[in-house]
């Protein structure tokens, strides 16, 4: 008899790859079974893979990839036998790796994909690989060019050139490097290069930007009465006229809002301080596709620490969300999160976070970045020392996708 199913555990992040515009046109997703998880009979890394794409496959893709392709690691065992037959071949991208063997199931499997409609993708793609004889059946060919010259990435890419092929270049981590794969001839791109774009640098912040921050100083500090709110946010008849909005939604629709101070009142000033929050951190979009892929990754890491806190107890998730918006800011402006939490005058421990890396917020927010960066072992390492339970991070990331997605669209 066949050993029953057991559900497991899923941890997933996403990484985007970028058009020559640097426009997100999809996302790798990579996954691991969370390995304190009850394991199932059967050889481990076929089963937890299995379990893994099941989880995955069974969420809604739209939510994870905001409707763009997703491209999912594949074992053989997977590719050859193991892709469910209700999966749209349009939603997902077959990444064969560099240790699949290229047997003859494996190219039948490739064939077989391919009429229905999947794209293949031969992941880490070298010179003399076994895999060319897939080449006929792939779309898309990943080269890996962090440890390469460019003439030793010349050299990888020529002969690829004789196939109807898309070149992604991988593990891109400079603007610098961006550029020379562009010109080698690579259409889309893969790193973490668009966390540091070539435009970011310290300027000036721009007037409107300087009146959120005083409205944020304004707000989370105690001593400022609402008097004063009120009177300093009718100076601003743009962000008045949006808390009159935001007031009418958090009364449920009540019409008796009296005036602004009464619209704060009812708002509340953790609910305001959150959402001025988020109008300064798109206050920086703008620049291109690099620019908004980090307004999204800012919006998903606030969200992700502020539920993350809210899982385990008497925290202030609120005070999270800043910690997790403003650990981004950093890549946004250009300066140092540190400089501008320090000009807004932020409550000890979300500066003790921002500045120092230390204090009661650090643990969750390194928790949220270990999960970003795919570093598993440590994600569950640090999860411990935050006391949070491993099963409630993928939740809370995937939770905060479809967040922020929601949200991103409204600012």
């Amino acid at each position: 008899m066949d050993p029953k199913p057991v559900e497991v555990d899923t941890f997933f992040a996403r990484q985007p790859i970028f058009d020559q515009s640097k426009n997100a046109i999809a996302y790798e997703l990579l996954y691991r079974a969370a390995p304190d998880a009850q394991q199932a009979m059967g050889d481990p890394g076929v089963m937890s893979a299995h379990v893994a794409v099941s989880a995955m496959l069974g969420m809604d893709m739209r939510t994870v990839t905001e409707g763009r392709p997703a491209f999912l690691n594949v074992t053989r065992d997977l590719l050859v036998g193991g892709i469910p037959e209700n999966i749209d071949p349009k939603q997902i991208v077959l990444e064969v790796l560099e240790t699949i063997e290229p047997d003859a199931q494996v190219v039948e499997a490739c064939r077989q994909h391919t009429a229905r409609g999947f794209t293949l993708a031969l992941d880490d793609y070298t010179d003399n690989d076994a895999r060319a004889a897939l080449l006929p059946f792939a779309g898309i060919v990943k080269l890996d060019v962090l440890d390469r010259s460019m003439a030793q990435i010349l050299e990888m890419v020529r002969p690829l050139r004789e196939w109807p092929v898309r070149l992604v270049a991988e593990r891109v981590e400079t603007e610098e490097r961006h550029k020379a794969c562009l010109e080698a001839g690579f259409e889309w791109f893969q790193g973490f290069f668009y966390r540091k774009p070539e435009l970011m640098r310290a300027r000036d912040l721009r007037p409107e930007q300087l009146r959120l921050i005083e409205a944020m100083q304004l707000v989370q500090d105690p001593e400022t009465p609402d008097t004063r709110l009120g009177t300093w946010f009718k100076g601003d008849p743009t962000l008045a006229y949006k808390v009159l909005r935001m007031a009418n939604a958090a009364s449920l629709g009540a019409r008796n809002i009296e005036s602004v101070q009464h619209a704060i009142s009812i708002v509340g000033r953790s609910a305001l301080f959150r959402w001025l929050g988020l109008l300064l951190a798109a206050s920086f979009n703008g620049g291109g596709g690099t620019r908004l892929e980090l307004l999204r990754e800012a919006l998903v890491r606030a969200r992700t620490c502020e539920l993350l806190a809210s899982s385990t107890g008497p925290r202030q998730s609120g005070h999270l969300f800043i910690v997790g918006l403003f650990s981004r800011i950093e890549a946004l402006l250009g300066v140092p999160s540190s400089t501008l939490a320090d000009r807004i005058g932020f409550p000890p421990p979300v500066m003790q976070a921002l500045v120092d890396g230390a204090g009661p917020y650090a643990p969750i927010l390194r928790v949220v970045e270990a999960c970003e960066d795919f570093q598993w072992d440590s994600m569950l390492a640090l999860s411990s020392s935050a006391g949070l339970r491993p099963a409630a991070i993928p939740a809370a990331y995937t939770q905060a996708l479809e967040w922020a997605q929601t949200v991103g669209r409204g600012l």
